[in-house]
């Protein structure tokens, strides 16, 4: 039976009643305050985010600024690593872009610092360089993991004339 029939046949009750509501009707109503009260204070306790729990990750940034440390705390235990860099974007911790292909990754830019001819951004995941095809692939992080993000020198082929 769900609630409007119930309040349906409930007011109509009460109209046909002359004067005061009878003893009997009284606890029936203060019972079911009580559960609905109880109810409410059950859906905002299981639904609170402070019983999900949290997972950190650490992205580490190399700029020529000078190291910076951003903690990331998501929802999901386990990852891949193309996830965390949209999570990392979407909250500007650090600020970063980064543009994906069908076949590979790669960071444009963090912060102020932009790819260019001669230095661009590289990932390393526990002091280990990816390459952008890794993580395309999927390549997955675990909770705690550290990401680090380092503007390095690059030799870029130049055509030959």
């Amino acid at each position: 039976m769900g609630l409007v029939p119930f309040l349906k046949i409930f007011c109509s009750m009460r109209r046909e009643l002359p004067g005061r509501m009878p003893k009997a009707m009284v606890p029936l109503r203060l019972y079911l305050g009580i559960l609905l009260l109880f109810s409410n204070c059950l859906v905002l306790f299981y639904d609170s985010p402070r019983l999900k729990p949290l997972f950190h990750y650490e992205i580490e940034v190399n700029s020529p600024d000078g190291k910076n440390t951003f903690r990331l705390e998501l929802e999901k235990e386990e990852m891949d690593l193309l996830e965390l860099l949209e999570e990392a974007s979407l909250k500007e911790s650090p600020s970063l872009r980064f543009m994906t292909t069908k076949q590979s990754v790669e960071v444009i830019r963090v912060n102020e610092w932009n790819n260019t001819w001669k230095e661009a951004w590289f990932l390393y995941l526990h002091e280990e360089r990816l390459t952008g095809e890794e993580i395309k692939k999927g390549k997955k992080i675990e909770n705690g993991s550290t990401l680090s993000l380092r503007y390095e020198k690059v030799d870029r082929l130049s055509p030959k004339r």
